[in-house]
């Protein structure tokens, strides 16, 4: 649908050529910047340690023995508090891998997750789930993925925060490019050295907490020929944290900040100026008249219009503002004005809405329900989407209701 070339994009421009594209912000376009940043191949690490993390919760939670085990390690290591399931990953949905990395991020619940899996590799006659815990415990227990859990998991939460803002019922288009744009400068905060280092005060603190060795092992450097590096006293040589930091962590930011930057264009922030919150912006009056060019009206009027509107909209411009409200403050002469408001408020933010019927529609056509009608089945489903507003409704007045519409009585005399 996103083709510009062939697809339904292009076909609707072909009809309307001022039709505005706006791919679903938080489940599709957010989804696949994180997904097209995390598996960069030029970024191995990061890709093998998502592979190590859906790993360890197939290995402890695809047995009951281990899970059990498991949530036995939790009662010894902490009798206080109660034990904790490790959260399962997603494979179209990867901004909730953030409660994945968050719960296994946990003292006790990592402790409980080491000593689960040297317990299978010490009592197991299997030879292949032997050598998977093996090699599971070895790569676990190593402050290079303590390294690599605690730099990703505030990444992870800051998409995932975003993520479940987009897909509120009630966002607008401005509430959205204002969220995208916070994820950009909070991604662009975290690359940086501070970031870095409370990371790693962090992995040490959790290593300290493991009995791990809290110190990342240095490569073997290969030395070059002498035909190739004829000055090899000015040699670079890196530490491990700071090969770490510039080869995995930094890369992995940038990618992500630019996949920001080419799926959420600048197109939309033109309508900005129609918030009250920029009336005054500088570039106010000529964002008005790009919008008004846009949609073939007259500049001069809209811009009139809404200079005039700064006067009697009331809106409070310092806390979050109903865009509906301030489109009904406008007076219906303000012709204009009042289509570019339309357009603002009817270009859509998220899909959220249309998956979650398709979801109730799994639910209500259940195999008992296989040869009900259309017309049975789409009043199911609109009772099952719009359940809020039908546990309001009074049953007596449906009754009454029903009553008066469906008269099945025969009068005899």
């Amino acid at each position: 649908m996103r083709g510009a070339s062939k697809g339904v994009q292009a076909r609707i421009k072909a009809l309307n050529p001022t039709a505005l594209f706006t791919h679903c912000f938080a489940v599709h376009n957010l989804n696949r910047a994180l997904v097209n940043a995390a598996c960069d191949t030029t970024v191995p690490d990061v890709r093998n340690f998502f592979g190590v993390v859906e790993l360890v919760f197939t290995f402890v939670e695809g047995s009951a023995a281990r899970h059990a085990y498991f949530v036995d390690a939790q009662r010894q290591f902490n009798p206080d508090v109660v034990p904790l399931h490790l959260k399962g990953l997603s494979d179209t949905r990867w901004n909730c891998r953030a409660s994945s990395l968050r719960r296994l991020s946990t003292e006790t619940v990592l402790r409980a997750v080491m000593a689960t899996v040297e317990h299978v590799s010490t009592t197991t006659t299997d030879g292949s789930v032997r050598g998977t815990a093996a090699g599971l415990l070895s790569t676990v227990a190593n402050f290079r993925f303590l390294m690599m859990l605690q730099l990703l998991t505030p990444v992870m939460e800051a998409v995932n925060n975003v993520s479940e803002a987009l897909q509120s019922s009630t966002v607008d288009i401005l509430q959205a490019q204002q969220q995208v744009s916070a994820l950009t400068s909070e991604l662009q905060r975290l690359r940086d050295d501070s970031a870095v280092t409370a990371a790693v005060s962090r992995a040490e603190q959790l290593a300290r907490f493991l009995d791990i060795d809290a110190e990342l092992s240095a490569e073997r450097q290969r030395k070059l020929p002498r035909r190739l590096d004829e000055n090899a006293a000015n040699a670079v040589s890196l530490s491990p944290m700071d090969k770490l930091k510039i080869e995995t962590y930094f890369p992995v930011i940038d990618r992500l900040v630019a996949e920001l930057r080419q799926r959420f264009p600048e197109e939309m922030s033109a309508f900005s100026c129609l918030h009250p919150r920029h009336f005054s912006a500088v570039d106010g009056e000529q964002k008005v008249r790009h919008l008004a060019s846009r949609y073939q009206l007259d500049a001069d009027s809209a811009v009139s219009q809404w200079r005039l509107a700064h006067q009697f909209i009331t809106a409070n411009t310092t806390s979050s503002v109903d865009m509906l409200t301030v489109y009904g403050q406008i007076p219906a002469t303000y012709a204009e004005l009042r289509l570019l408001y339309t357009v603002l408020l009817t270009l859509p933010v998220t899909t959220a809405s249309v998956e979650r019927g398709f979801s109730k529609l799994t639910l209500v056509k259940s195999k008992l329900r296989s040869t009900m009608t259309q017309g049975r089945l789409e009043a199911l489903l609109i009772a099952a989407v719009e359940r809020d507003l039908l546990t309001g409704l009074s049953d007596t007045d449906l009754v009454a209701r029903f009553a008066r519409v469906s008269d099945r009585k025969m009068l005899l005399f």
